[in-house]
């Protein structure tokens, strides 16, 4: 059972006990969230409704965890034969939600298992991409030294 939800321009796949990063939002740790703009509703019989846009009477609920940043990205920019070089870092910043339960659209509500709470995290949009790129990696072995590296496939 999942559910697709919508916060700000980001599109997320969540499931009831799950941790998902998103974009920083302005709630202090602790507090309740609450999200209805649901664009998709899976129950555990396979059924699948799609909104128009949003499915109606369903709703997200979930508990800020925490707020932090992530990895350090670093944009670099250069103009070739001119001297021209760039170097700047960004940290995006991020709120962790613990989904606690779904509200289905015909009523019934559905909330986490105790035992499902703690083993998936995901990082949103970021996290197919990824994985993408742990798949297209292959180690080569150099023969200047003979250690192993990790190499993308392009």
């Amino acid at each position: 059972m999942y559910v697709i939800i919508q916060n700000g321009v980001h599109q997320y796949r969540v499931e009831p006990g799950q941790f998902l990063k998103m974009e920083k939002i302005q709630l202090s740790e602790g507090e309740s969230w609450k999200c209805g703009q649901v664009l998709a509703f899976q129950d555990k019989a396979g059924e699948l409704v799609i909104g128009n846009p949003y499915v109606e009477k369903a709703e997200v609920h979930g508990r800020v965890v925490r707020h932090g940043k992530s990895k350090k990205i670093l944009v670099f920019k250069k103009n070739r034969r001119k001297g021209y070089r760039r170097t700047q870092g960004h940290r995006q910043e991020f709120t962790e939600i613990y989904i606690e339960a779904f509200n289905t659209p015909n009523g019934k509500k559905i909330k986490a298992d105790k035992k499902q709470g703690q083993k998936k995290v995901l990082s949103g949009p970021s996290q197919s991409v990824k994985s993408v790129a742990n798949k297209n990696s292959a180690s080569i072995v150099t023969k200047e030294n003979g250690k192993k590296r990790s190499r993308a496939l392009q």
